[in-house]
């Protein structure tokens, strides 16, 4: 039985997140921008859990075997049957309505694996950059439907205690959920040992929280409002080498990672804050603010 607690299931939950962004723009390459912007993601909860048959419902098993550093583990992905035959259909390009039939075909199985297997190795060049660590994945994730021989095995066989909840909307209406299986005790290992989380201190930063959530509800806000605090926007970044910048010169330009429309990012004294866009008043630019970032996903930059 794990022994995660709801603070270390919140940190879980939001590293977890951080890798959506890999979903996100592997499918923004995939498919038509006007049909990208009706997809909404959003981690929904995270909870231990003891009976794998409560979550059979009527998911495909994808089992993932992956090596990170010297360690090895495992995790699974449950992803629904409609939710497949409807993102194929979309990057065939389908509409993505009404084309779930009971089963799945092995094409929209085959396009559908291929872009997971993109996905997959989005989050290996990510981990790596922002970890600097290896993270490697097999080769080839297959997947597994509920017409496969194995199937039953498979499903029964699964071992882990951890269930990450992803719910994805389509066309503010269709929401599916995507369940990531993980070994909790080995989750957290891993969190330690990339120092998200840190055993000695972890009741501590629990305390801390609740403290810090306490203390705000106590202020005079009327105290703090004429402190002055410096926003900026980043518009996007670039990596060019040296030889490039040493060639710059009045008029040069340098093209950033940022599409057009979409949302960049706003910062509050260097620290994240919203999302947004950019918009013209008066002869002047401005931004629109289209999210605001999370306390709790501020709290893990601070």
């Amino acid at each position: 039985m794990s022994n995660l607690s709801n603070y270390e299931l919140e940190i879980a939950n939001n590293f977890l997140g951080g890798f959506t962004a890999s979903v996100v723009r592997v499918l923004s390459k995939q498919i038509d921008k006007d049909v990208f912007d009706k997809f909404d993601f959003v981690i929904d909860s995270s909870l231990i859990f003891s009976d794998i048959a409560t979550l059979k419902e009527n998911n495909v098993v994808c089992n993932i075997e992956y090596t990170e550093g010297e360690e090895k583990g495992s995790l699974v992905i449950l992803f629904p049957e409609e939710l497949i035959s409807t993102i194929a259909d979309v990057l065939m390009g389908g509409d993505g309505k009404d084309v779930y039939k009971g089963s799945l075909t092995e094409l929209q199985i085959n396009a559908f694996s291929g872009l997971i297997n993109k996905v997959f190795e989005d989050i290996t060049n990510v981990f790596e950059e922002i970890y600097k660590r290896s993270l490697d994945f097999n080769e080839k994730i297959q997947i597994i439907d509920k017409s496969s021989e194995d199937y039953e095995e498979e499903f029964l066989g699964i071992t882990l205690d951890l269930a990450v909840n992803h719910i994805l909307t389509i066309n503010n209406e269709k929401k599916f959920k995507v369940t990531l299986l993980l070994d909790s005790d080995k989750t957290k290992h891993a969190l330690i040992k990339m120092g998200i989380l840190q055993e000695e201190e972890l009741e501590d930063k629990g305390n801390q929280i609740a403290s810090m959530n306490m203390g705000f509800s106590s202020i005079n806000i009327d105290q703090i409002t004429d402190i002055k605090i410096d926003i900026s926007a980043e518009l996007g970044k670039s990596k060019i080498s040296l030889k490039q910048v040493l060639g710059l010169d009045k008029g040069s330009v340098i093209e950033l990672d940022s599409l057009n429309d979409s949302d960049i990012t706003v910062f509050a004294n260097g620290l994240e804050v919203a999302k947004a866009q950019i918009v013209v008043v008066d002869d002047n630019f401005g931004i629109r603010i289209t999210k605001i970032i999370s306390p709790q996903e501020r709290l893990k930059e601070i």
